[in-house]
C-alpha cells in the first residue's frame, strides 16, 4: 500500500473485521489529532441515566469521563477466536449492525492515528478520519467496546460513524437498516416476517442467496424492550444473524427446506430441530452430513427449519451488493454478481415533480426509465428497484435542510411500441405495482418480471417537492434498461397529409385574427423578426410577415387545447412537453427543463412565454425539415 493514497481494493473490504467499509490509513500520522476539548465538542454526549454525567465540567470531565489513548494496546487481537461486541448505552443495532460485516482478523493494524474509514452517503463514499482517544468512564468504554479488552476496531468504528453523523448522540434511536447502507452501500431491503406470506419469504430467500446478497434476520421485540435477552431455543433477541445457504434434505416426513445461519459471536445458537445435537440431524446419512457440514463450532454457524425460521425471526435485511463492490470482494465471487444501472436526477417543481399516481394530469411528467427484458428470453428477470432522496448526515446540516418526503414509485408494463408514458396512459391504465409511499431516505421493492417492457416512474406522494433523488435498478437477467428521453426537433414528422393541409389552413384564416396578446413584449417582437430576418438586419421582408403570422395561428391552436380556464393565456408549465409535441415540436429532458425555467413561472406558462419558448426552439435549430414547411407556408401565401 502506497503512503496516502487508497487503493481500489482497500476503500470498500467491507466483510474484514479490521477495515469495515474502509481502508485505514496507517502512514496519514502528520494529520492534526484534536485536542480533547476539540474531541469533547465533536463527539457529543449522551445522558448515561446518572445526573452526574449530563453536561460535565471540564474538571469533571477529567474525573468521571475520559478518553482511552490506544497507543499501549492493540487495535486487533491476535488471536483468531471469537469475540462480542456490547452496545452500551446506545442502541443494540449500535453492535448488531457489523455482525453480517464481521470477519477474521488477518492483520494488526497497529497503534497510528488518525484512521481513515469510509462510509457511504448517497452514491459516493465519504471519507472520515478519527484518533484513538475513545470515551470512557471510570477507565471503561461508554459505547460499543468488545468483550476482549485489548480489541478496539469496534469501538474506532463507531467513534467514525458518530463523527459522520454529528455525535454519539445522533446514533442514539437508529436502526438497522441505515447503518447498513452507510457500511456497504448496498440497497438495503427489509422485511417483517411476522405477517409474511411463507410461500413468498422462502422465494426471496431462494432468489437472494445465490446472488451477491448479504441477508441478516433478527428477532425483534416491542419497542419497550430493548434488551438482548437468549431464549430457551438458544437464539437471542435484538440480534443478528446471517443467513448463509438454503438446503432441501429428505426424511421420514418428506423433504424439508432448511436454512444455514451464522452467528460471528459465537454463542447464541439454535438447538431446536436440525441442530447439531437433535434426532433430526443424527438421523441424515453420513453423505447428507458432510453436504450440509458446518463450519466449526466456534464459528456459531447452524441449521434449521424453514418452519421455524419464519416462526421464530421477525425481521429479515437483504443488502443487495453492486458489482463494483461486489469485483472488488473475493469472498462475494462465488455468487453470481447483479447487473447495475445508476441515475442520479432531481424533481423540480413545474417540470418533473409531478407527485404520485393520484395526479393523473402530472404524474406522466416524473422521470422515466425503461427496462427491456428481451422476449427471447424464457427466464423471469429479478429486479430490485430502489430510490433514495437526498439526505444529511451533520446535524448542522440537517436543521438547513427540509424534511424528507414522502416517496415511492411506480411500475407501468407498456407495449413494445410506446416510447412513453402519458397522462392518456396512467389514466386508462392501472400500473403492476405501486410502492408504499413512506417518509424515508430510501424504497425499495423486489420484482419478478416476465419478458416485456416497464416503464419506473419515480415520485414524491404529492407534486412540487424539489430535491435529489439516486435511482438504483438491479437485475440478475440481460436487460436493456434507459432514461427515457426525446431528440431535439422541430416540425417532426414532416407527412404529405399535412403538408397538404397547410395551404387550405392559410386561405381560410381570417386576416382579422390577433395572433398574440394584447401587449406583447419589445423581445418577443424582436425574437419573431430573428426567425425571418436571415441577413441579420434587423429587418423582414413584407412577404414574410403572413409566414410568421400563420406560425401564430398555428401555435396559439396548440396552445388553446391545454388551456382549461379557456382564456387562451395561460395553462400549467407540466403541459410544456405535450405543448410542444402539439406544437410539431420535441425537445430533450434537459432543453425542456432549461425552457421551464426560463420561461415559466410560479409553475404557470403564459402564451407570450410559450411563443418565446418555440421561437428559440426554431432559432436554435437548422432543420432541413423547417425551411420545408416554410416554403410551402410561402407558396401557399403567395397564391
Amino acid at each position: 500500500m502506497r503512503e496516502g493514497r487508497v487503493t481500489p481494493r482497500d476503500h470498500r473490504c467491507w466483510l474484514r473485521a479490521e477495515c469495515n467499509l474502509g481502508y485505514l490509513d496507517l502512514h496519514l500520522s502528520s494529520l492534526i489529532t484534536p485536542s480533547r476539548e476539540q474531541a469533547e465538542c465533536n463527539l457529543g454526549y449522551l445522558d448515561l441515566h446518572s445526573s452526574s454525567l449530563i453536561t460535565p465540567s471540564r474538571g469533571q470531565a477529567e474525573c468521571n469521563l475520559g478518553y482511552l489513548d490506544l497507543h499501549s494496546s492493540s487495535l486487533i487481537t491476535p488471536s483468531r477466536g471469537q469475540t462480542e461486541c456490547n452496545q452500551g448505552f446506545l442502541d443494540p443495532h449500535s453492535s448488531s449492525l457489523i455482525t453480517p460485516l464481521r470477519g477474521q482478523p488477518e492483520c494488526n493494524l497497529g497503534s497510528l492515528d488518525p484512521y481513515l474509514f469510509r462510509f457511504w452517503h448517497f452514491g459516493e463514499w465519504r471519507d472520515v478520519f478519527v484518533d484513538d482517544r475513545l470515551p470512557t468512564y471510570k477507565g471503561r468504554l461508554i459505547y460499543l467496546h468488545s468483550t476482549n479488552p485489548t480489541e478496539f476496531w469496534a469501538a474506532l468504528l463507531e467513534k467514525a460513524y458518530a463523527k459522520l453523523y454529528g455525535c454519539y448522540e445522533s446514533l442514539q434511536g437508529g436502526c438497522t437498516t441505515r447503518a447498513l447502507q452507510d457500511l456497504t452501500g448496498g440497497i438495503v431491503q427489509s422485511f417483517g416476517l411476522s405477517n409474511q406470506d411463507r410461500y413468498l419469504t422462502f422465494q426471496v430467500l431462494n432468489s437472494a442467496v445465490p446472488r451477491s446478497s448479504l441477508l441478516i434476520s433478527s428477532i425483534n421485540q416491542e419497542k419497550d424492550n430493548k434488551r438482548q435477552l437468549r431464549l430457551r431455543n438458544g437464539l437471542i433477541t435484538q440480534h443478528a444473524y446471517s443467513v448463509t445457504g438454503l438446503a432441501r434434505v429428505r426424511g421420514p416426513l418428506g423433504e424439508t427446506p432448511l436454512v444455514r445461519l451464522r452467528n460471528p459471536w459465537g454463542r447464541g445458537e439454535w438447538t431446536g430441530p436440525w441442530s447439531e445435537r437433535s434426532w433430526e440431524w443424527d438421523g441424515l446419512s453420513e453423505r447428507d452430513k458432510e453436504l450440509l457440514s458446518v463450519r466449526v463450532r466456534n464459528d456459531g454457524e447452524f441449521w434449521m427449519s424453514f418452519e421455524d425460521f419464519a416462526r421464530h425471526f421477525t425481521h429479515l435485511d437483504l443488502v443487495h451488493i453492486g458489482p463494483d463492490d461486489w469485483m472488488l470482494e473475493p469472498a462475494l465471487h462465488s455468487k453470481q454478481p447483479w447487473r447495475a444501472v445508476l441515475a442520479r436526477r432531481r424533481w423540480r417543481s413545474g417540470y418533473n415533480a409531478g407527485g404520485g399516481p393520484g395526479y393523473t394530469d402530472t404524474t406522466a411528467t416524473n422521470p422515466q426509465f425503461h427496462i427491456q427484458i428481451p422476449r427471447a428470453s424464457s427466464n423471469k428477470c429479478h429486479v430490485v428497484v430502489s430510490v433514495t432522496q437526498y439526505y444529511e448526515t451533520h446535524p448542522v446540516e440537517t436543521k438547513k435542510k427540509k424534511a424528507l418526503y414522502a416517496i415511492g414509485f411506480a411500475v407501468y408494463e407498456i407495449p413494445h411500441s410506446m416510447a412513453r408514458v402519458t397522462p392518456h396512459f396512467v389514466t386508462d391504465q392501472k400500473p403492476l405495482d405501486v410502492t408504499n409511499h413512506s417518509v424515508a431516505r430510501e424504497v425499495v421493492t423486489f420484482f419478478t418480471l416476465p419478458p416485456g417492457d416497464y416503464i419506473v416512474l419515480p415520485q414524491t406522494n404529492v407534486p412540487n417537492c424539489d430535491g435529489k433523488f439516486l435511482l438504483r435498478i438491479l437485475t440478475d437477467e440481460q436487460s436493456n434498461i434507459w432514461e427515457v428521453n426525446e431528440d431535439n426537433m422541430v416540425f417532426r414528422n414532416i407527412t404529405s397529409e399535412f403538408l397538404e393541409e397547410a395551404p387550405l389552413l392559410i386561405k381560410t384564416n381570417d386576416p382579422h385574427t390577433s395572433y398574440l396578446s394584447d401587449k406583447p413584449s419589445l423581445e418577443l417582437c424582436k425574437s419573431l423578426i430573428m426567425l425571418r430576418d436571415y441577413n441579420i438586419s434587423g429587418r423582414i421582408n413584407l412577404m414574410d410577415i403572413p409566414v410568421l403570422m400563420h406560425m401564430l395561428h398555428f401555435w396559439r391552436i396548440a396552445f388553446q387545447k391545454f388551456d382549461r380556464v379557456g382564456h387562451g393565456t395561460k395553462t400549467s408549465s407540466y403541459n410544456l412537453r405535450a405543448l410542444l409535441w402539439e406544437a410539431g415540436s420535441t425537445a430533450s429532458n434537459k432543453v425542456l427543463e432549461c425552457l421551464v425555467l426560463r420561461f415559466s413561472k410560479s409553475k404557470i406558462l403564459t402564451s407570450e412565454c410559450f411563443v418565446m419558448a418555440m421561437v428559440r426552439l426554431h432559432l436554435a435549430h437548422d432543420d432541413p425539415n423547417d425551411h420545408l414547411l416554410l416554403t410551402i407556408l410561402m407558396a401557399a401565401v403567395g397564391s
